[in-house]
């Protein structure tokens, strides 16, 4: 008498589940994401950006007819991703029609994020931006423990002297 009892306790939590999993189903495939108040698609406008286009760098080709402005910090964690899967596939993509501008968007959360703006600010003037953020987002996790010098050398940075040069003009840029 008691087996039957819990296998009938059993069966009724079973058909419960059942029936409540075929309803969220139902309600989704019916009613779908507007029920939820998902907005289909549209862009956002984000007030102000432009006002941070004082401080960019440019690289690819600067005369390009298509435009990427790609907002980035080197110790973000989604940056490497962007820029290893998908910014470098536009530029092989559309070539010297894509004009790629970066601008640099440090985060307080992330201590070492200014001087890693300016150290590929640095590379740049020496035409090995690309280098230096290949390098910097393969190499992610030693932002900040490794010296600038170690990755401007990992980058393969022709004149490390330069760059450290530039790095010190910069107040706490090495810090």
């Amino acid at each position: 008498m008691e087996k039957a009892s819990s296998t009938v306790c059993a069966m009724t939590v079973i058909t419960i589940c059942a029936v409540l999993l075929v309803g969220v189903l139902l309600r989704r495939e019916f009613f779908g994401d507007a029920e939820v108040g998902i907005a289909p698609g549209a862009p956002e406008y984000v007030e102000g950006w432009e006002d941070m286009l004082g401080e960019k760098l440019t690289v690819a080709s600067s005369a390009g007819t298509a435009q990427v402005f790609a907002f980035l910090g080197f110790q973000c964690p989604y940056c490497p991703d962007f820029h290893e899967n998908t910014l470098w596939a536009l530029e092989e993509e559309f070539g010297d029609a894509l004009k790629v501008t970066f601008l640099h968007l440090p985060l307080d959360i992330h201590p070492f994020a200014d001087a890693a703006a300016i150290a590929a600010g640095c590379t740049a003037e020496q035409g090995q931006f690309r280098q230096f953020a290949d390098a910097s987002f393969a190499m992610q996790d030693s932002i900040g423990v490794q010296d600038w010098i170690a990755l401007a050398n990992d980058a393969g940075i022709p004149d490390v002297t330069i760059h450290t040069e530039c790095m010190h003009l910069v107040p706490d840029a090495l810090t």
